[in-house]
């Protein structure tokens, strides 16, 4: 009765009500905590094609360091002749995301790596 959502109320009242924020990763962390957010990267290039160039020198810089921190993490790298340069994350539930990284520096690749990583793409 009234009784009882007035005490309700007053219950609710004295207890903030505290959200879990989202995690917050750090410029480098998102490495480690990969397996964490994503299930698989597959990584698509051509290997001779300027345009994955910075796809290439992204991979060569940071598989070995990515494979380190999330050595079971299937972390994939397909290569064919004239395809454009995408990188692909597979989440939970099937739920896919493919980003476009043709013509992308290095660091504009990883930059778009972290955003699939993080969900924020």
């Amino acid at each position: 009765g009234a009784h009882d959502e007035a005490k309700l109320r007053h219950v609710l009242a004295a207890r903030p009500v505290r959200l879990r924020p989202r995690p917050v990763l750090s410029k480098m962390a998102w490495r480690s905590a990969l397996s964490k957010h994503v299930s698989e990267l597959r990584f698509i290039m051509c290997p001779s094609s300027s345009a994955s160039a910075g796809v290439r020198d992204f991979l060569k810089a940071s598989y070995v360091p990515l494979k380190e921190a999330n050595p079971t993490f299937p972390l994939l790298v397909r290569e064919a002749d004239g395809v454009g340069a995408s990188v692909l994350a597979r989440y939970s539930f099937g739920k896919e995301k493919t980003v476009d990284v043709s013509n992308l520096s290095a660091e504009q690749v990883e930059s778009k790596v972290e955003a699939l990583v993080k969900g924020s793409l």
